[in-house]
């Protein structure tokens, strides 16, 4: 899906640049006396000025277009605080607290994209509260490490450093200028949040005994406490009713706009951040639309939304 994402100006920005005309007989080098059509409506000039209406009319549409890009943008992220969220909800709000589906995965675990054949276990780091947090992998895991924007930090098992014989990863916060200890395998995170996920095989006749013994041998805790590490908990998720898809509605941005609050500054670039910040979400801010905001928003959430699954279905 992220391939296809629109960039640079809108869709809506792009659609009315290609749809414009001006009502008349010709196009004048430069807009004077005159309403210019578009797919969004007609703009309205007089000696070059913009009306009042005008004026409202196309500062709601620069609106409209920039929260539609932001939710083409960031959805990963939006992804995964929904995520977070729904795993906290069942139960699993730490780092230690390992949601493990030791009987499969079904339908009252919503997800996305997952699988009813593997036995899986998932987490999120938080190394804003833990700093540099240490995640001892066993072997024969297939697993990853990824940001809130859901940006690749590195694999465990065969495709990771550890090749598939386990090890203890150490996950370093962003900005991080700390002493790195020797014996792990390290690398940093460009957020706070971070999403742990593995997945143990079956076993030949399709039980879980194997896997139930791998994740007894998962340990996470923070480095600071790397002498006396605090005990890992697995709770068994196989039959959890379980919600972790972002909504398509005004939601998907309260949502994303506490993730951005609550992030490191630099998670994303400076194109990023004034994309984020032109519909009020800027870091170590809350999200508050005023009243007069909100409507126009909520609406412009919807298009978004639309223009997502649009994205998806064409594309």
């Amino acid at each position: 899906m992220h391939r296809h994402l629109l960039t640079g100006v809108s869709a809506l920005a792009a659609a009315c640049l290609a749809g414009t005309a001006i009502a008349g007989e010709g196009a004048s080098r430069f807009i004077e006396n005159e309403t210019i059509s578009s797919v969004v409506g007609d703009f309205q000039f007089v000696k070059g000025f913009p009306t009042p209406e005008t004026t409202k009319k196309l500062f709601d549409v620069r609106t409209t277009y920039r929260v539609m890009e932001v939710i083409q943008q960031n959805t990963f992220a939006a992804s995964l605080y929904a995520m977070r969220k729904g795993y906290a909800d069942a139960g699993a709000g730490k780092p230690n607290q390992v949601l493990v589906w030791f009987d499969r995965m079904d339908a009252k675990s919503e997800f996305l994209t997952a699988n009813s054949d593997t036995v899986y276990a998932m987490t999120f780091l938080d190394l804003k509260t833990d700093g540099p947090t240490v995640v001892e992998a066993p072997a024969r895991m297939i697993g990853f490490v990824d940001d809130m924007w859901m940006r690749y930090i590195t694999d465990i098992g065969a495709a990771g450093p550890d090749k598939g014989e386990g090890g203890k990863f150490l996950i370093l916060p962003p900005g991080y200028e700390g002493e790195v200890p020797e014996g792990y395998f390290t690398a940093t995170s460009r957020t706070y949040g971070v999403w742990l996920a593995l997945r143990a095989r079956l076993d030949a006749d399709g039980g879980n005994t194997e896997a139930k013994a791998l994740y007894e041998q998962l340990k996470i805790y923070p480095l600071s406490q790397a002498d006396n590490p605090p005990p890992t908990k697995l709770i068994n998720a196989s039959g959890v009713e379980m919600f972790t898809v972002h909504p398509e509605n005004y939601g998907l941005l309260e949502e994303l706009g506490k993730l951005v609050e609550e992030e490191h500054p630099d998670a994303v670039d400076g194109a990023q951040k004034f994309l984020l910040a032109a519909v009020g979400m800027e870091f170590g801010k809350p999200f508050a639309p005023d009243d007069e905001q909100k409507p126009l928003l909520e609406k412009a959430a919807r298009v978004g939304a639309a223009l997502l699954r649009t994205n998806m279905w064409e594309y």
